[in-house]
């Protein structure tokens, strides 16, 4: 509560009262009152102010006043999450992923192919795949199609199968350089033929053409760029069909943000049906129902029972 002394404000509110007064006459270039600026410098709200804003808040990196930390002079550049270089960040990124080697044991080349060639035999797909890695580690270079060729020299059980594949817009297809958004997805399987006739569509139709395929393939990996909860429907593809293109924006345009900044129109959130307990129509509650009341319903206070 203010109390009124002389006509003059007193309490909590007393400097800015007296800011108020002083600015009542004068142009007003951001006043601060102790450790908060005065926002009703000339009567009116924050959001209508011409005034500067006078910044009194904590930077969150450097800890010093005056900024907070995106303006901050002393914060290094932007370091994309997707490729760990400088100047972008990683909805922007059209560089090869950074490869985390981070979990996966160091061997020379030798020890891991004899690592493929025990779970080939033991036709563990587990650690067939485990075993891959370790060798790409000791061999960045290697790829996919590299491996299946080396593969078959060797008369593995397993094969590496390129196959087309839908994958949500979060997700990507990755190559063992971190190329991202390849065109087919890498398969294991212990024949070089499809097991199901439903499989026949997106199998290579020789081996020939799956070593084409494997030069432009990968893994389903996470994108690491958010989708949007109010758009996410128009870019998600519809069951059964070719993924295809939001009528307002690309797919591109709608990943990489989130709700709050979402260009498109706000989606109406979806209200559960009223139905009325009385007439059993829809669109009203028993209370406000037109319709003479149902001996059978039941009028008991849910409350007090």
């Amino acid at each position: 509560m203010i109390a009124a002394i002389d006509g003059k404000e007193s309490g909590w509110n007393a400097p800015v009262a007296a800011a108020r007064a002083g600015n009542a006459n004068e142009g007003a270039t951001g006043v601060v009152i102790g450790d908060r600026p005065d926002i009703t410098c000339r009567n009116h709200s924050k959001t209508d102010c011409t005034n500067p804003r006078v910044e009194t808040r904590t930077c969150k990196y450097c800890q010093d006043d005056g900024h907070i930390a995106k303006d901050c002079p002393t914060k290094p550049p932007l370091t994309c999450n997707n490729c760990k270089q400088e100047g972008h960040t990683r909805t922007d990124c059209k560089n090869n992923r950074a490869m985390n080697w981070d979990g996966v044991l160091d061997k020379t080349p030798e020890e891991a192919w004899e690592m493929l060639k025990t779970a080939s035999a033991e036709r563990d797909l587990f650690d067939f795949k485990a075993a891959v890695m370790i060798y790409v580690k000791a061999l960045p270079a290697t790829t996919y199609k590299d491996l299946e060729e080396a593969f078959r020299g060797s008369d593995f059980s397993v094969y590496l199968i390129a196959i087309v594949k839908e994958v949500m817009p979060t997700s990507t297809l990755m190559n063992l350089q971190g190329k991202i958004d390849c065109k087919y997805a890498v398969t294991y399987q212990f024949s070089a033929k499809p097991r199901r006739e439903s499989e026949r569509a997106a199998w290579p139709a020789s081996p020939e053409e799956n070593l084409i395929r494997l030069e432009d393939a990968g893994v389903v990996t996470d994108r690491h760029v958010p989708l949007c909860s109010n758009c996410e429907r128009k870019s998600l593809p519809p069951p059964q069909q070719v993924p295809r293109l939001c009528a307002y924006t690309s797919i591109p345009e709608e990943l990489g943000h989130i709700s709050r900044n979402c260009p498109e129109e706000r989606r109406a959130p979806v209200q559960p049906e009223i139905k009325c307990v009385n007439c059993d129509e829809v669109g009203h509650r028993a209370r406000d129902c037109p319709h003479e009341r149902k001996r059978e319903v039941n009028n008991n206070c849910r409350n007090c029972k």
